[in-house]
């Protein structure tokens, strides 16, 4: 039986994926190149490799989308967070940025969260601690850093708790938080809820909002632009 050249380039690239994978690489899932273990960040929850140029691209594209797209981003349905990134995402992107990357995705998260956390214990962007700083130079705490089973936001910079309900310094017991009223309490459990589905008040008329299909970005009916975020 002859062999055709079909047949001798595609096991040629057997072998050499073969040989790749011999030599401990492994194949970016978006790119299908091959890199060293330590220039790939694997998602847990589908196992899908990335290797830090696809990766930094993935966050770009939503930096840069207009706040057309889900933040964060995700694989497979699964969120890809900033614990998982590392520090892939350090660095500026170009020679003229004045921020890095990951500066900028976190100026999108803190502007698309619902209900965003602020460091109660005076934690700000540049610099260590200013106890009356404005929200603008607090320093934010991700949705991945906040335990809403127990009402506790964690800063990723002091370690300290915020209470997710009165903002202030936690965790304290209930007597002391600054929302006395039980169903007040619920009601911001609720809108926490509905954020972290894919759910947003309209800021203007107060509407819940929601999606089946599409980007993040909809038209309330009252004509508000709401973005679809956490």
């Amino acid at each position: 039986m002859g062999f055709s050249l079909r047949r001798v380039r595609r096991f040629a690239v057997f072998v050499s994926g073969r040989v790749r994978r011999l030599s401990g690489k492994t194949r970016c899932s978006v790119c299908m190149k091959y890199y060293k273990s330590h220039n790939l960040k694997v998602l847990p929850h589908c196992a899908h490799n990335y290797c830090r140029e696809c990766l930094r691209r993935t966050f770009l594209r939503l930096v840069d989308d207009g706040g057309e797209s889900t933040v964060p981003p995700r694989c497979c349905g699964h969120e890809i967070t900033l614990s998982i990134t590392g520090d892939f995402l350090d660095g500026v992107e170009n020679p003229t940025d004045t921020i890095g990357l990951k500066e900028k995705y976190l100026q999108v998260l803190e502007k698309r969260t619902n209900d965003p956390i602020f460091c109660s214990r005076g934690c700000i962007k540049d610099g260590d601690v200013e106890l009356d700083a404005g929200l603008d130079t607090k320093w934010f705490i991700t949705p991945e850093e906040i335990r809403e089973e127990e009402d506790l936001a964690i800063c990723g910079k002091c370690k300290g708790g915020t209470c997710t309900l009165c903002k202030m310094p936690a965790p304290h017991i209930a007597e002391e938080c600054g929302i006395p009223d039980e169903a007040e309490k619920e009601e911001i459990r609720y809108k926490r809820l509905s954020g972290k589905n894919g759910w947003r008040c309209c800021d203007s008329c107060g509407m819940m909002l929601s999606r089946d299909v599409g980007c993040a970005h909809v038209v309330c009916r009252c004509g508000n632009d709401v973005w679809l975020a956490f």
